[in-house]
């Protein structure tokens, strides 16, 4: 199960989570993206590489309270 899989699984509120393959014919690399994988948070990196699950759920959690 990828990350982004394994967040959508915990149906968190008002998270939509999309996983970006720019191998994938047509797909269109957000600007702030020069690093994959890169994690996303409203538009915003909040991760480049692969964060440890909980630190990243942590991370959607707080954004929710800001």
């Amino acid at each position: 199960m990828t990350m982004a899989e394994s967040i959508q699984n915990q149906q968190i509120a008002n998270v939509y989570v999309q996983l970006i393959d720019l191998s994938e014919p047509g797909a269109i690399k957000p600007e702030t993206v020069f690093a994959v994988p890169t994690y996303l948070l409203d538009g915003k990196i909040v991760s480049l590489g692969n964060p440890e699950e909980p630190w990243l759920v942590d991370r959607i959690m707080r954004a929710d309270e800001e």
